[in-house]
């Protein structure tokens, strides 16, 4: 019976519009109206002692009709669609609480993914300022090195031309010595020279006088 009002009311009709609620309705009212004739009918029985009646009612609770369990039956239909609705609420909190978890890990996946760019950007600009200031100081090394050649060889030229000078001048003022030590013998020589022959001549004017005198 409960599988059978399942299926009528995923079917959209209502349960007590059924063939087989309208069937037992229908039988109910028979017995009812039978029930009610032989009530009619059967004689007045003396009411039985106020405290009997007061136990009877107190102890035995009236059992429900079969008319207002099928009156029941829409407030079961509203408690089942109640439930489908907590349980479709509950499926859609779900569902968008697994969107938001998936959108924050989305969300969370793309920022380790930029920082890891900005730390790869980071350390590539790091890597071509060091590069860069490696180039500068290999180039002002060779640029201090180059000057450094260029004053050394200044330097031995400059020496080397000094020293040129120097031998320059050694030697013109040795060639002057010896100019002047030549000069000085020839004078010598000439002042000798001059000597022999003033001695010679006047040997020789004192030999004729004496060739004279005699």
């Amino acid at each position: 019976m409960i599988g059978h009002e399942r299926e009528v009311t995923s079917t959209g009709v209502p349960p007590w519009k059924s063939p087989v609620a309208l069937s037992l309705i229908l039988h109910l009212l028979i017995v009812g109206v039978a029930l009610a004739g032989w009530t009619w009918s059967s004689p007045e029985h003396e009411p039985p002692p106020r405290s009997i009646s007061a136990r009877l009612v107190t102890q035995q609770q009236p059992e429900p009709s079969p008319i207002e369990t099928l009156d029941d039956q829409p407030d079961r239909d509203e408690e089942r669609r109640l439930e489908e609705q907590k349980r479709e609420a509950e499926e859609k909190r779900k569902e968008e609480a697994r969107k938001l978890a998936e959108q924050e890990a989305k969300e969370e996946a793309e920022r380790k993914a930029q920082e890891q760019e900005k730390e790869q950007e980071r350390k590539r600009q790091l890597a071509e300022q060091r590069k860069r200031e490696e180039a500068a100081n290999a180039k002002e090394a060779a640029r201090q090195k180059a000057e450094a050649e260029a004053k050394e060889r200044e330097r031995q030229k400059a020496e080397a031309e000094k020293k040129r000078k120097e031998e320059q001048r050694k030697a013109e003022a040795e060639a002057e010595a010896e100019r002047k030590r030549k000069e000085e013998q020839r004078k010598r020589e000439e002042a000798e020279r001059k000597k022999r022959e003033e001695e010679a001549r006047k040997e020789a004017e004192r030999k004729r006088q004496e060739r004279n005198v005699g």
